[in-house]
């Protein structure tokens, strides 16, 4: 990791993301500084699965996940991320089940 740089196309762009402890897979994320003409990766610690959907959020259903912990940031990208408790059953799930 010492000899890795970001690309200077991608040091403006900003991630802050919210996951559920409870459910590793659920993430909220919040993207800023991204070229909507250009493409962009989001890389996942995690095992890839093609039954992840990415679904568009409103500002408010971001901001509603409140944290429970401090957020921490990522000494090279400078990215932060909190986690956040989720209801048992999150009904605001329910919409996104038949969206297709």
């Amino acid at each position: 990791m010492d000899t890795f740089s970001i690309p200077s196309e991608n040091k403006n762009i900003s991630v802050t993301y919210k996951k559920s402890h409870l459910q590793p897979t659920k993430i909220y994320a919040k993207f800023e500084n991204l070229n909507p003409q250009k493409p962009f990766l989001i890389q996942l610690n995690q095992t890839f699965s093609t039954n992840w959907k990415l679904k568009r959020i409103t500002k408010e259903e971001f901001m509603n996940k409140k944290c429970i912990n401090t957020y921490r940031t990522f000494p090279l990208t400078q990215n932060t991320y909190c986690n956040y408790s989720p209801k048992a059953i999150d009904i605001i799930d329910t919409k996104y089940i038949f969206h297709t």
